[in-house]
Parts: structure tokens; C-alpha cells; sequence
């Protein structure tokens, strides 16, 4: 019965990023994201709230337009905020969802923490 119960625990799936959007797309280093915004730059900046800020970047393969929501780490709760968006934005498909591109999980210049999402860029949304 044990072996049963640690088998059936250990073949779930995590809910992690590693197990949701890891595998479905790129990943971008902090470097990349630094570069895309101008140095996450105020003149970039588009929106801000409690868990995170959002900018707008420019892709550095095809010079999409992105937004790119870098989590504010410092703020309590943050992780988990960010683990639950991943997990939502894994599962849910939707034609008024902005589709994500890719995700960055990392550390900063500074040696912080650091994670971002990057999504298309939706003109006047």
C-alpha cells in the first residue's frame, strides 16, 4: 500500500514552473529582458500594481512587440502569485487571453531574484 500511495504521488505532475510553461516555450535570460525593455526603462514602463510592473519590450529575433510582467519580489506573496498565473495560463485557452510567449526564472545583475512573464504586446489593451 505504501509503495502504491508513494508511486501515485510521485507520477502527478508538480505545479511548477518547470512542469507548466517550462517545457512549452523558451526561455529568455534576465540579460535578454534587460535589452528588450532599454534596462526595464520608466519610459517603457505601461502598467504597475501591487505584485508586479509591466513593460513594453521589443523581441530581439523578430522584433515583435511584447509585454514583458516582471513580479516584484519583494512584496509578500509574489512567488506564489507567480506560480498560480503559470499554472492558470498552462490550463486555460481563450480567444480574449492574451497569448504568453515565454517566461523568465533567473537572477538579476544584482543577484536577486528574479521572474517574468512575456506576452504579446495587445495595442490599446
Amino acid at each position: 500500500i505504501c509503495g502504491v500511495l508513494y508511486w501515485t504521488r510521485s507520477s502527478r505532475p508538480k505545479s511548477t514552473l518547470e512542469s507548466g510553461l517550462g517545457n512549452q516555450y523558451p526561455r529568455l535570460s534576465y540579460a535578454e529582458l534587460v535589452e528588450a525593455t532599454n534596462e526595464f526603462s520608466p519610459a517603457k514602463l505601461i502598467g504597475e500594481g501591487r505584485y508586479s510592473s509591466v513593460y513594453k519590450g521589443t523581441d530581439n529575433n523578430g522584433g515583435l512587440a511584447v509585454a514583458v510582467k516582471v513580479l516584484n519580489l519583494q512584496q509578500h506573496g509574489a512567488k506564489n502569485t507567480f506560480m498560480v498565473e503559470c499554472e492558470v495560463l498552462r490550463n486555460i485557452r481563450h480567444r480574449n487571453i492574451i497569448k504568453i510567449i515565454t517566461s523568465c526564472s533567473g537572477i538579476d545583475f544584482k543577484g536577486n531574484d528574479f521572474k517574468a512573464l512575456v506576452f504579446e504586446l495587445m495595442p490599446n489593451g
